[in-house]
């Protein structure tokens, strides 16, 4: 039963999220899925889970003006540079949680690149810029400008952990993620199957609870006079004891 209930929480919860990725990306979630099916079991992820943590910055990306299916090249690039990033720091930081740090970059929140061993300065991105002549944008146009800017700073200053995780394809780590990866697949693949079941079993159950409610309503109803007609007699046993 904690199982059965784990199971249709999960199918609930991958159900609303996979509603969210297509609002944001729509015709782009194809290109995440194939991104998520290709990089996720090597990083830990599941498929779902890399696509969660795409939407999580394409989310951030397509508010700043970024068209979806560029919104979907930099989430899916951020979200693979985390799985090298997460081993590079010896498992002290999930892919997750360092999903979350380069999504907060990208906006302009820099400082806990520096837990990855990233360091990027606002003068580094404002050098950056300048070299590509958008020193002059405003607006949405220079966010856009910032956001690819940290992106490729992002990138360049991660080349170590980059060869490393190409690398070490087949270490302990690795494998452990993969299997982790892959047991979490399976227990998300029977959520999603058995979704309509416990959505038909919720269905079945709120109909008994109406009918039992009527039942419920019909006899209050029922015993309302019949409880003030007691009352009455009752009343009356009284005054003629008293008498």
């Amino acid at each position: 039963i904690s199982y059965g209930k784990e199971l249709f929480r999960a199918g609930v919860e991958m159900d609303t999220l996979s509603r969210k990725a297509e609002t944001v990306f729509a015709e782009a979630l194809g290109f995440v899925t194939q991104k998520a099916r290709e990089n996720a079991t090597a990083m830990g992820l599941t498929t779902s889970q890399y696509i969660d943590a795409s939407t999580a910055i394409g989310d951030l990306l397509i508010p700043m003006g970024f068209q979806r299916e560029e919104a979907a090249r930099i989430s899916t690039n951020l979200v693979d540079l985390s799985g090298a990033l997460a081993e590079w720091t010896g498992g002290q930081k999930t892919a997750k949680e360092v999903t979350e740090i380069l999504g907060k970059a990208i906006l302009g929140e820099r400082e806990q690149l520096k837990t990855l061993g990233i360091s990027i300065q606002e003068a580094d991105i404002k050098a950056r810029l300048a070299e590509k002549g958008l020193s002059k944008l405003t607006g949405e146009m220079l966010q856009q400008a910032k956001a690819a800017a940290t992106l490729e700073l992002i990138t360049e200053k991660s080349a170590d952990a980059q060869a490393s995780f190409a690398k070490n394809s087949e270490s302990a780590i690795r494998r452990q993620q993969e299997l982790t990866a892959k047991i979490s697949e399976l227990g998300e693949r029977m959520a999603v199957v058995l979704l309509p079941v416990f959505e038909r079993l919720v269905s079945v159950a709120s109909s008994v609870i109406d009918f039992l409610d009527g039942i419920a309503g019909a006899m209050e109803s029922i015993l309302d006079p019949a409880q003030a007609a007691t009352d009455a007699f009752d009343e009356q046993q009284l005054k003629g004891f008293n008498s």
